[in-house]
């Protein structure tokens, strides 16, 4: 959940990378506070696949290789159904 990423042209050390400060955000000027680790609780009953965009599909013809082509699009995600499907836990000593 914490990435730290490139401050200023100098890769993060490995020590502070999955870490974060006591508000629950990389500090990427100062790698020291990032000191705190944080908790992902998720309710897996709690969250449904949904679609966002139906799939559609379409063939393609190729004469010059004489095949086919399928392509298919479609746009789907995971939502909650409830306010109890996750809770997220900061200022973690870890």
């Amino acid at each position: 959940m914490h990435y730290a990423g490139v401050v200023a042209a100098t890769v993060t050390t490995a020590a502070y990378m999955n870490k974060a400060n006591s508000a629950g955000k990389v500090d990427q000027t100062t790698e020291a506070n990032n000191t705190k680790g944080a908790i992902l609780a998720v309710r897996w009953d709690q969250w449904a696949l949904r679609w966002k965009r139906r799939m559609t599909l379409e063939v393609d013809r190729w004469p010059e290789a004489d095949a086919n082509q399928i392509v298919a699009m479609l746009r789907w995600g995971l939502a909650y159904r409830d306010n109890e499907a996750s809770a997220i836990t900061y200022n973690v000593t870890v």
